[in-house]
């Protein structure tokens, strides 16, 4: 019996809480999100403009993705191979690592929308890094810190 590649990449890998903040973020965002707008509440600016660079990054990987992205459910504790490329996009983008994020993008999307999606992951990825979203704590139930 062999695997389909979706059923691979669908796989727990590890577990979201053992990832940095910029990269658990990511994986919540993308396991919350629909295809319709995130709610950033009264969260203020930074969490709106996360929320507009996240959602074009998302429905980007949606609309020129190679193929669709396997996501596991919103409450599962692990991660999947498609959670972790999409998630290390978005941390290389933001930490400046243009290169890697190109290569990583390429993976993801055509290759036409690679670098408009490297750009998106770095706007989210910073704003994610300014703000601690609630939903991820530590194992010691403290609300995890932004990155400064």
């Amino acid at each position: 019996m062999s695997d389909t590649p979706a059923s691979r990449s669908g796989r727990p890998l590890g577990f979201l809480s053992d990832l940095p903040l910029v990269e658990a973020s990511a994986i919540a965002a993308l396991r919350d999100w629909n295809g319709a707008a995130l709610d950033a509440g009264a969260a203020g600016a930074a969490a709106n403009e996360a929320a507009w660079s996240f959602e074009t990054l998302a429905a980007l990987c949606t609309l020129h993705g190679r193929r669709p992205l396997a996501r596991r459910e919103s409450g599962d504790p692990y991660y999947c191979s498609d959670e972790a490329a999409f998630a290390q996009l978005v941390a290389s983008a933001s930490a400046c690592d243009r290169e890697d994020a190109m290569m990583i993008a390429f993976t993801i999307v055509r290759a036409d929308m690679a670098p408009v999606a490297v750009g998106l992951a770095e706007q989210a990825g910073l704003r994610f890094r300014r703000i601690a979203p609630p939903m991820l704590c530590q194992a010691d139930g403290e609300t995890a810190q932004p990155l400064h």
